[in-house]
C-alpha cells in the first residue's frame, strides 16, 4: 500500500493541541513535524488498509520531516517506510498486528 500526504498547518496544529505539545521544535517558523504524528498517521493508514489494529509499531526516524512536505508512506502487513517524493528515508520500521 502507497499512499502521499502532505503535512499541511490543520494537521499540525490540530495534533499539537490535542497533545498540548509544547516543544519549542514543533512551533518555530518552519516547524519540525513530530514523530509521534508521523507514527499515528503510519497506524491511521494500517488500520484503514488492512482493515485490523496493530498490537505494536517499531520505528526508526532517520531524517526530520517539516511543516509542508509531502511524505509518501509505503505499507505492508509487517513493514513500513516513510519518504520524501525524492526518495530521502524520513522512517522505517515494522509492524506487528
Amino acid at each position: 500500500m502507497r499512499e502521499t500526504i502532505t503535512i499541511d498547518e490543520q494537521m499540525l496544529s490540530q495534533f499539537l493541541t490535542v497533545m498540548m505539545d509544547q516543544n519549542p521544535l514543533h512551533h518555530q517558523e518552519q516547524p519540525v513535524v513530530p514523530g509521534n504524528l508521523l507514527t499515528l498517521l503510519v497506524e491511521q493508514r494500517y488500520q484503514g488498509y488492512f482493515e485490523c489494529p496493530l498490537k505494536s509499531i517499531s520505528i526508526t526516524f532517520v531524517h526530520p520531516t517539516f511543516l509542508g512536505d509531502t511524505l509518501v508512506f509505503d505499507l505492508s502487513p509487517t513493514r513500513f517506510s516513510i519518504t520524501t517524493k525524492n526518495l530521502v528515508l524520513i522512517a522505517k520500521g515494522e509492524l506487528n498486528a
